[in-house]
């Protein structure tokens, strides 16, 4: 018996070595292996490295099939100017960046659905769609109906929603939209149920609405009726959404195709979806990020922009969940003498990841960090401002899940205009917001300190 676990324990603790992950996360599945063998093996086979490296190999034969798709269009767009901390999108990615002639960001949930209705009730070629949540609530059927308006001018329709951050959104929902002509699929159908598989790796977190090529939003705004102060009321969700139009929405649809391919589309990749667009003033850079890559961009781009940071980091986000890297980034950004603020929300919609941020509070204000939480109601926007002449609005949330496990998009913008334009709004988010003290860490009881540190194991997963 005793030679038996033995020869069990050595093989596994070898077979995880070779994987060559991080130290942390193969001590944590040595450790999860070994003591729960019954267990551990079934959750290693379905959530660990492996199966992801399939998906990964799968979801790159895809990405390539668009990149080569992409190749004769592409090599008629004009590279735009760059900045230092733009090469890492174009090392990465082989994104530049681009350009927008029309640049406009929107703070509220109303104003940026009746946009993009608007904006779809004008389509005369083609709309993509991808969200991560989508409800099939009284906002999702306004936007499904706009869609099935739209397929009846004969307009080209595609949407993709994920399956476990959609669960409502299914076929028969869009059975309208189906029934006209539209595409609908989602994205990694999770093949043991929605309940078993709610928190599982490689779920599209992205945002995207896209309009015959020229026109794209993206940001932090699922579709849902709790962003909407028409139906939510005071309770409606703070986030931030930018609308784009002109050469960088090019970057937009290549990232939505990607998706729309590996989970089983057409492959929409002909001249006209790509429409020629002049080049306009606004600097836009779109990163995207996900598990099929051993590089992250998004998560690159944080560290080198943090580190870089002479004056000011002004970050919002819903889930305060650093890495050691992201960590180390904001606190010796803050030792150097640069503002460093940071907005979360007061009261999360997980408990476990608001527990697990608070975990962080202390040590990041040891270093001269400045926390604020946002009181009015849930904030779910993910900006980032640096110094004068960058900033950030994208899907990612400063966590691993977001950095890691998920498909991300971000839109950098570069130069002051925006810069000045997001701080300010930053400003005018922390006029209604509570700077956290000391004190009140202090206050906190044994129980509710356990469980943040319990939560903050979590972190890697979260």
């Amino acid at each position: 018996m005793a030679v038996g676990e033995t020869t069990w324990i050595v093989g596994l603790v070898v077979f995880i070595l070779l994987e060559r992950r991080t130290p942390v996360a193969t001590l944590a599945w040595i450790f999860g292996l070994v003591l729960l063998p019954g267990l551990g093996i079934p959750v290693y086979l379905f959530l660990g490295p492996r199966r992801l490296r399939r998906k990964k190999l799968h979801y790159k034969d895809k990405r390539l099939a668009v990149t080569r798709a992409l190749a004769d269009v592409r090599a008629r767009m004009p590279a735009g100017d760059g900045t230092r901390l733009a090469t890492i999108g174009e090392r990465l990615q082989h994104t530049p960046v681009s350009t927008a002639t029309k640049l406009v960001v929107h703070h509220e949930g109303d104003s940026l659905y009746d946009r993009v209705i608007e904006s779809i009730d004008a389509a005369k070629e083609h709309v993509h769609v991808e969200y991560y949540i989508y409800e099939a609530d009284t906002q999702g059927a306004r936007l499904r109906d706009a869609l099935v308006r739209a397929r009846g001018r004969g307009v080209e329709v595609r949407i993709l929603v994920d399956a476990v951050g959609s669960p409502s959104a299914r076929a028969g929902f869009f059975a309208p939209l189906i029934e006209a002509g539209g595409h609908f699929q989602r994205f990694l159908p999770p093949k043991l149920g929605i309940v078993w598989t709610r928190f599982f790796n490689f779920r599209t977190h992205r945002k995207i609405v896209i309009v015959d090529g020229v026109r794209g939003f993206t940001g932090g705004m699922n579709w849902s009726s709790c962003h909407s102060a028409r139906d939510s009321g005071e309770s409606a969700w703070r986030d931030t959404q930018v609308e784009l139009e002109g050469q960088v929405v090019a970057d937009l649809q290549r990232t939505f195709l990607e998706n729309w391919v590996y989970s089983g589309g057409d492959s929409p990749t002909t001249a006209k979806y790509f429409p020629p667009c002049e080049a306009g003033t606004e600097l836009v850079q779109i990163l995207r990020s996900g598990p099929d890559r051993e590089v992250f961009p998004i998560h690159a781009f944080f560290v080198s922009a943090i580190t870089m940071a002479r004056e000011r980091v002004l970050l919002t986000t819903p889930y305060l969940v650093p890495d050691a890297t992201t960590l180390y980034a904001l606190k010796t950004a803050a030792l150097r003498g640069v503002r460093v603020d940071i907005l979360v929300p007061l009261r999360g919609d997980s408990r476990m990841v608001s527990a697990a941020a608070r975990s962080y509070f202390e040590e990041l204000m040891d270093a001269g960090c400045r926390i604020f939480t946002y009181d009015p109601c849930m904030l779910h926007a993910k900006l980032l401002v640096v110094d004068e002449d960058l900033a950030t609005i994208g899907t990612a949330n400063f966590d691993n899940r977001s950095f890691r496990l998920n498909f991300e998009v971000m839109a950098v913008l570069y130069g002051a205009t925006q810069a000045t334009a997001l701080a300010a709004q930053f400003e005018k988010d922390i006029t209604r917001a509570t700077k956290v003290a000391r004190r009140d860490l202090h206050r906190e009881s044994l129980a509710m300190r356990l469980f943040e540190s319990g939560a903050r194991l979590f972190s890697p997963l979260m």
